[in-house]
């Protein structure tokens, strides 16, 4: 009942504090790549990757606790928006030099490692979270 509480009262501040999070995201993204179309491309897919991400649960039929939900999009976007500066500076630099194939080729051949060690620490920590934590929230 008081996850209903919880998620009935909190659901329109969620939306509000998502907007503020992906405005600010934006910013930052703009202000990094001095670019408009790059921030609004990389917000479109960081949102779709969260999106997807979140519809697992769902496909699998299982239930997710509301504010496990507001954690899980939280870290998402913040690890997220870090993945896509990287990237993107990568690419914007190999592309000086290389063609867009090629540049491609190598931006994920600088950045697999950076964000192959960050993506498994989440994952690691998050699963043996979930496998040792008797509390069902975590």
């Amino acid at each position: 009942m008081s996850t209903y509480d919880l998620m009935d009262t909190v659901t329109a501040d969620m939306v509000k504090v998502n907007l503020v999070a992906i405005a600010a995201v934006f910013i930052v993204l703009f202000l990094t790549m001095k670019s408009v179309i790059l921030p609004v491309i990389l917000v479109l897919c960081i949102e779709t990757a969260i999106w997807l991400n979140l519809s697992c649960p769902y496909f699998m039929d299982q239930t997710i606790f509301y504010i496990a939900y507001l954690i899980i999009i939280s870290i998402q976007l913040g690890a997220t928006v870090d993945y896509a500066i990287l990237m993107t500076d990568r690419y914007k630099e190999n592309r000086q030099s290389l063609s867009k194939k090629d540049a491609v080729r190598q931006t994920i051949s600088d950045v697999t490692v950076s964000i192959l060690t960050s993506g498994s620490v989440l994952t690691v920590v998050g699963l043996l979270l979930g496998y040792i934590s008797t509390n069902q929230l975590l």
